[in-house]
């Protein structure tokens, strides 16, 4: 059995960014905001935007983005909801081939909004991580454009939003893939389809229980 991932509090006192105290007071004062725990210790002034997307972007693997000057065509933003955009803290920004959309996130590490905005746009999420405070701006006139009908049409050579890839911060330290058994590739790759929203737990669970019906697998091995 897998172990649970960390949380993000836990992560961010490992990394030396809060402490075990900050992270409590957090708690709690999180219980009375609603506010998601990042953007919490930001409120508090105990973590900046900035040095919490950095974290946020090694951690994880994705690409930051800025969002100065974005423009977004309207189909794009009509894939996903503008209750359900302001609810999750989400932002579509553009397509992505074949079947895909960058969304732009405060916390990438949030399965539940990237699950919820794959189920609403019928598409593959790409995430992309940039400040609390940009995005709920952002979310705001994007979606008061389109109601106002300001927003361009989608159009397959629109500029696409400037993504800062950054390297996660174990990629120095990593095997080549050869040194991976056949087990821990598989677990592997089914935990990056599940990050990336590709994947459900549920639809692995369905795929899984057909295949040893279908006698392809043995649930032992």
């Amino acid at each position: 059995m897998q172990p649970e991932p960390k949380k993000l509090g836990v992560l961010l006192i490992e990394a030396g960014l809060i402490t075990p105290t900050q992270l409590q007071d957090t708690l709690r004062y999180q219980r009375l905001s609603g506010e998601r725990l990042g953007s919490a210790l930001v409120s508090q002034g105990l973590i900046s935007e900035d040095s919490l997307m950095d974290f946020l972007a090694k951690q994880t693997g994705v690409p930051r983005m800025d969002m100065k000057n974005l423009e977004i065509p309207a189909g794009v933003l009509q894939r996903i909801p503008r209750r359900l955009a302001e609810q999750m803290n989400i932002l579509p920004v553009a397509f992505k081939e074949p079947k895909s959309l960058i969304l732009a996130m405060a916390d990438p590490m949030d399965l539940n909004a990237v699950d919820s905005a794959r189920f609403s746009s019928g598409l593959n999420i790409e995430p992309v991580v940039t400040s609390h405070t940009a995005l709920r701006q952002a979310i705001a006139d994007h979606y008061n454009r389109m109601v106002a009908g300001t927003l361009p049409p989608a159009s397959p050579t629109a500029p696409q939003p400037s993504i800062i890839h950054q390297r996660s911060a174990m990629s120095e330290h990593t095997a080549p893939l050869e040194n991976y058994g056949n087990r821990a590739l598989m677990l592997g790759l089914i935990k990056l389809l599940q990050r990336r929203g590709i994947l459900g737990q549920y639809e692995l669970q369905r795929f899984l229980h057909n295949l040893v019906e279908a006698r392809e697998i043995d649930p032992r091995q």
